[in-house]
């Protein structure tokens, strides 16, 4: 996945938080798949902060559907922002953004430098959705 093209600082976004969004949206096939068939593994998890502490919750139902849930809040987010660019595109936006794929592989119909500018207000939007 090559993000070397992005360049937020324009819009007010640093290269450590270009580089968080980045690591964030590699993490969406990911959230997905988990989604869809389960965790692999227990380390597969993704915790909330509040089930690492001591008060864990010992019924595993609860415990997964809460962990479950945290998997869905941040697909939404990733979703939300790309569909807040461009409702017909937005797929394509989150298959080169999260997937890494090549603009000729994903063809969204419209020239190179419109989509690369949805997919900087893509970025932009999710920073601030995940501020």
């Amino acid at each position: 996945m090559s993000q070397k093209r992005l360049n937020l600082k324009k819009y007010g976004i640093t290269a450590h938080r270009e580089r968080e969004l980045i690591n964030f949206c590699r993490q969406y096939p990911d959230w997905v798949e988990q989604l869809e068939n389960g965790p692999r593994r227990r380390s597969d998890y993704c915790l909330p902060s509040f089930l690492r502490s001591k008060n864990r919750i010992s019924d595993p139902t609860a415990r997964e559907a809460i962990i479950r849930e945290a998997l869905l809040k941040k697909c939404r987010l990733v979703e939300q922002a790309a569909i807040a660019i461009n409702s017909e595109l937005y797929e394509k936006i989150i298959f080169k953004s999260c997937y890494g794929l090549a603009f000729a592989e994903i063809n969204p119909g419209c020239r190179r430098e419109e989509f690369e500018k949805m997919e900087d207000a893509f970025f932009c939007a999710l920073d601030e959705l995940k501020e």
